[in-house]
């Protein structure tokens, strides 16, 4: 889902090895953070499951740690 989403995304982000970053400078028009903010806000519910499990999986495995 990552890769399909940056794949949508590509001419309005730039990537700097594993950091991706809106394509936005003070010389261009807004409309990338616009589109940004669109799919954001579209895009969200696909990663909240994934999200929830790592999260109690990381807090399990700080429990173990203990």
């Amino acid at each position: 889902m990552i890769s399909t989403s940056l794949g949508y995304l590509g001419k309005f982000i730039d990537q700097k090895r594993n950091v991706f970053e809106p394509s936005v400078s003070a010389k261009k028009d807004y409309k990338n953070i616009v589109m940004l903010s669109y799919y954001r806000n579209n895009l969200t519910h696909l990663f909240i499951n994934d999200s929830e499990i790592a999260c109690c999986i990381f807090g399990f495995a700080s429990i173990m740690d203990l």
